[in-house]
C-alpha cells in the first residue's frame, strides 16, 4: 500500500499461503492498513504465519483478525519460541467507528 510516494505497508506471501512478512510503517499503524493487506490476500490459501512468542503486539493483531495459535516451536537460529498461527476462515474485518 502506498500513498503518494510513501510506502505505508506491504505483505509478502509464499505460494503455500504462509505469510513471509507483513509490515506497516509505525506512523500508519492503527489505521486498518494491516487488516486491509490481509483482506487483499485472503482466499489465496489458508493463511499461516510464525511470530515470536514474546511479540505480544503482533500476536494480538493477528488474533484480532481471526488467526489462532495452532502450534509452537523453538527456533534454533533465533533461540526463541515461535508461535504458529493459522486463519482458516475469516470474515472481512470491519472497523468500529
Amino acid at each position: 500500500m502506498a500513498e503518494a510516494d510513501r510506502t505505508m505497508g506491504f505483505i509478502a506471501l509464499y505460494s503455500n499461503g504462509e505469510i513471509a512478512g507483513l509490515f506497516v510503517d509505525p506512523q500508519y499503524q492503527g489505521r486498518g492498513i494491516g487488516y486491509a493487506l490481509l483482506d487483499h490476500i485472503k482466499g489465496a490459501a489458508v493463511l499461516q504465519l510464525e511470530v515470536a512468542a514474546p511479540n505480544f503486539k503482533a500476536r494480538r493483531f493477528y488474533a484480532g483478525y481471526g488467526f489462532q495459535e495452532v502450534a509452537r516451536r523453538r527456533d534454533p537460529d533465533l533461540s526463541e519460541e515461535m508461535v504458529i498461527m493459522r486463519c482458516d476462515d475469516h470474515q472481512e474485518y470491519q472497523t468500529h467507528g
